[in-house]
C-alpha cells in the first residue's frame, strides 16, 4: 500500500514539473574515505582477501540530479547537517 502511494505521488510530482509548476530534483548524501569498508565476501577457505587502507578525513558529498540528468553537489570535510542541507537546498533553488 504504502509503495504505491509513493508512486502515485512520484507520478503528481513529474506531471508538476512537466507542466512547469515546480522544479523536482532527486538529493542524496554520502561519504568517502581511504578505509575500505568489505563487511564480507567470498573467498576460499584457505585463502585471505587483504585490502591495503590508509586513515584520512573523509569527504562528505551531497548531491542533487534532476530527470534532464543535471547533477549539482558540493563536498565538505565537515558532517552534513540540517544547516548544511538547507544551505544546498536554498542555493539549488536560486
Amino acid at each position: 500500500m504504502d509503495f504505491q502511494l509513493k508512486q502515485h505521488q512520484l507520478t503528481e510530482l513529474r506531471k508538476c514539473e512537466d507542466s512547469g509548476y515546480l522544479d523536482l530534483y532527486f538529493v542524496d548524501e554520502s561519504h568517502f574515505n581511504l578505509t575500505p569498508y568489505v563487511p564480507y565476501a567470498w573467498q576460499d577457505k584457505k585463502s585471505q582477501i587483504l585490502l591495503p587502507s590508509s586513515r584520512s578525513k573523509a569527504l562528505n558529498v551531497i548531491g542533487a540530479m534532476n530527470r534532464k540528468n543535471e547533477i549539482f553537489y558540493e563536498v565538505h570535510e565537515t558532517t552534513i547537517n540540517s544547516d548544511i542541507l538547507i544551505s544546498f537546498i536554498d542555493k539549488l533553488c536560486n
